[in-house]
């Protein structure tokens, strides 16, 4: 899985301009080949874009402002290798079911969209797994906390199974928690208000499981390249399905990045299958 800040496409970047680095931002995302990419600051015509160089992905959302207005922060799933059981979308405020509202002192719109998948090879619903991409605001300081606790709230609504077979979802018959994981621009360092909810939710960091060297975990660097900035993407995981690997990628060419953001990579084997209440 990776999730991947890509910038707008019609900022003002100069030499970093979105035309001079799509290439790279492609290659970064086929050479990876994730089977659920979480994708921030994507435009239409960048999102189009993405679809006509890494086929084989099923976009999961809206953008931001509803339809294909606005940035798309939403999921990309690889439709060869996963099933999506379920999905749904929420926007970041106190009324996450109306379309584009923001959020307590937030500057623009947020959103999340989740999604219930299984491996094609899978099965049954025991093998499920949740997913979660979102981007937080990066002005609204009460606006970050309150996502992260919205999206505990709502994660802990969608991630029990159903204990029979055939059950309708509409029942809601709870069983096991299924394994989630977050991904996402949380606009957020570890250690601050907004991280610490999701750890005390019992969601773990990925990337520090791996690499302790805080002083090379920056994601965002104003395409600088480089990598002592804020850590302020990245992947957490519910404490039943941690990762076998995690790292912070470095797309580089001829001395530009692919983003001003780095992307955040991480590997799973398959998920757990989770007992039955019986």
């Amino acid at each position: 899985m990776m999730t991947f800040n890509i910038r707008y496409g019609t900022a003002q970047d100069g030499e970093n301009h979105w035309r001079h680095r799509k290439d790279l931002v492609a290659a970064t995302i086929s050479e990876s080949a994730p089977h659920v990419l979480a994708i921030q600051e994507g435009l239409g015509f960048q999102m189009d874009y993405l679809a006509a160089k890494c086929p084989g992905y099923q976009a999961l959302g809206q953008h931001r402002n509803g339809g294909k207005k606005g940035e798309f922060s939403g999921l990309l799933v690889a439709e060869a290798r996963l099933h999506v059981v379920d999905w749904g979308q929420f926007w970041l405020s106190p009324t996450p079911q109306a379309v584009a509202s923001k959020g307590w002192d937030a500057a623009l719109p947020r959103t999340a969209v989740w999604a219930r998948l299984r491996e094609r090879c899978a099965a049954g619903e025991e093998d499920d797994f949740i997913v979660l991409g979102t981007h937080f605001d990066h002005r609204g300081v009460l606006a970050r906390e309150e996502s992260a606790r919205l999206i505990v709230r709502r994660m802990d609504e969608v991630r029990r199974i159903r204990r029979m077979e055939g059950e309708p979802s509409s029942a809601g018959v709870q069983g096991k928690p299924l394994p989630v994981v977050l991904m996402g621009d949380f606009n957020s360092r570890p250690g601050t208000v907004p991280m610490a909810v999701l750890e005390q939710a019992g969601y773990l960091n990925a990337v520090p499981l791996f690499h302790s060297d805080s002083s090379n975990g920056g994601t965002f660097h104003r395409f600088d390249g480089y990598h002592t900035g804020g850590m302020i993407d990245s992947i957490w995981c519910s404490r039943s399905w941690q990762p076998s690997a995690a790292r912070i990628l470095r797309p580089r060419r001829d001395g530009r990045s692919a983003s001003d953001h780095d992307p955040v990579y991480a590997e799973w084997r398959s998920a757990p299958r989770v007992p039955r209440d019986g």
